[in-house]
């Protein structure tokens, strides 16, 4: 279970120490579960001594080091407890302790230390993922520039129009109910926050920023209509323009002046009553088919 690891000027400490663990119950092997190497001077420029300490902690294993004489500990075991063997001390209970600490099923795995093979490791895994990286970035770059290879457009419209169908049961029937209170005036708009205050919690961000689009005074853009092929008929609908009401909002009108409801894509007198104004919230766009209005992200 255990295995000295010294250099020739540490035998006689090697020696023994291999006697009383013996005594103590103890035996040696070469795949042994704990490692005790054996520090001093002459240790730490041994390559052989080194190399086992590597050795061990790359491959997981327990190491319970003795110092045989003063040194500075290596950084890579300086974590772990020592048994002093300096200048004639005798230090067995710390060596005895440490090792049944090791052996015990309650043992903590050894800790993982960052040495020079698994450094050399890390970076030659690092490499290959960086050339892996690269050469994807490169194929990714030939099959748009060369090849033309685009996003699946109508795969995406699909998407945001079954979004929208979703969406627009929920939104279109909460704006036609809070409709009726949005300002008309100047002097609506002044007690407008207090009128906020009163709708639902969850509705508040939607409906303010329905009433701040429409006090923009900014015209809605619109798409342009289709031009008919020649000899098709087309129903005579009114053209949609955006103009500014006395309130000061950019409100839809058709050509004969009446403004057009994004609530129900319906048209009524100029100035209209309080249910019938445009509603468009700043989250949204009014897309006019044929003389109706309908929400699209």
């Amino acid at each position: 279970m255990l295995k000295l690891v010294y250099t020739p000027s540490d035998s006689a400490l090697a020696t023994r120490l291999e006697s009383e663990l013996k005594g103590a119950g103890y035996s040696f092997t070469d795949g042994a579960t704990v490692l005790i190497p054996i520090l001093s001077p002459a240790a730490l420029n041994d390559q052989a001594v080194n190399d086992a300490i590597v050795a061990a902690l790359d491959g997981g294993q327990y190491i319970t080091p003795v110092i045989a004489a003063p040194i500075q500990i290596p950084r890579l075991i300086d974590h772990l407890s020592l048994a002093d063997f300096t200048e004639g001390k005798n230090d067995f209970a710390t060596l005895k302790a440490n090792i049944d600490a090791t052996l015990s099923p309650e043992a903590r795995l050894p800790m993982r230390v960052l040495t020079p093979s698994r450094q050399k490791m890390n970076r030659s895994a690092g490499i290959i993922v960086a050339v892996i990286a690269l050469g994807m970035f490169l194929v990714g770059l030939y099959a748009v520039g060369v090849l033309g290879i685009q996003m699946p457009q109508e795969e995406y419209n699909a998407v945001d129009t079954e979004a929208a169908m979703t969406r627009d049961p929920i939104l279109i029937p909460i704006l036609g109910t809070y409709s009726r209170f949005f300002p008309r005036s100047t002097d609506e708009a002044t007690v407008f926050p207090s009128t906020l205050e009163r709708i639902p919690t969850v509705y508040r961000p939607l409906i303010a920023r329905t009433v701040t689009a429409l006090a923009l005074p900014s015209p809605t853009p619109l798409p342009p209509t289709e031009t008919p092929e020649p000899g098709e008929t087309q129903d005579a609908q009114p053209a949609i323009t955006a103009r500014p009401t006395t309130g000061g909002a950019g409100m839809l009108c058709d050509s004969w002046g009446a403004p057009v409801s994004l609530l129900e894509g319906q048209t009524g007198p100029p100035g209209g009553e309080r249910g019938g104004g445009g509603c468009l919230n700043t989250l949204m766009c009014a897309l006019v088919v044929r003389g109706k209005v309908r929400f699209d992200a």
